[in-house]
């Protein structure tokens, strides 16, 4: 970006701001960016419309001189000048040259999750608000005989005063082959460096 550029046009003061006609004369250091400025002021008509689509990354339509530039390209005037429209870009761009497959996540799937995991190897969650995998972990120990109900399966939601009874709950389930569910585990960090003397036992 100019860290001095000219004074934002008056035609182009109803749409944009000195902010993006800075990171567009930045732009024209770019070969293929070379006349954006100009452009800018000679078809300030186009360009407000083209800047004003809701979903610029899709229906927009670029001035005349700028409507055969590449996709990579496009993507950096996005960038200079509808950044809240670059990650939807972004996602279309990667989908288009590498294949959906890599913007697409594959639904959860806690059995194939479970497959990988051993007694040495845990599984640890790291989730939004609202979410409980309480019912997910739940369904793969009853396929293996392993509930609440039996005793085989403890659940402890961490948080002040639960450190000692976590960790007999811990031993327990080392020696009996249980299994044991400890959540919101990022409020005790000081106590899970306590567990890396247990590996031997485990």
């Amino acid at each position: 970006m100019d860290p001095n550029p000219p004074p934002l046009p008056e035609p182009l003061k109803g749409f944009l701001n000195d902010i993006i006609w800075a990171n567009c004369k930045g732009l024209e250091s770019i070969k293929v960016f070379e006349i954006l400025g100009s452009s800018l002021e000679s078809e300030y008509l186009v360009w407000k419309k083209w800047y004003q689509e809701e979903r610029v990354e899709e229906v927009g339509e670029l001035p005349k001189s700028f409507k055969e530039i590449s996709k990579f390209h496009k993507l950096m005037l996005l960038r200079a000048m509808r950044p809240d429209r670059l990650s939807s870009a972004l996602t279309n761009y990667v989908s288009e040259i590498m294949g959906e497959r890599y913007v697409e996540q594959p639904p959860f799937n806690i059995f194939e999750t479970f497959e990988e995991t051993d007694k040495k190897t845990p599984i640890f969650f790291v989730l939004f608000p609202g979410v409980d995998p309480t019912p997910e972990v739940e369904r793969v120990a009853l396929k293996y005989g392993i509930s609440i109900e039996n005793k085989k399966f403890r659940n402890i939601s961490m948080g002040q005063g639960q450190e000692k009874p976590a960790k007999e709950a811990l031993f327990l389930a080392a020696e009996k082959g249980h299994w044991i569910m400890l959540q919101n585990l990022h409020l005790m960090q000081t106590w899970l460096k306590g567990l890396n003397g247990l590996e031997g036992f485990l």
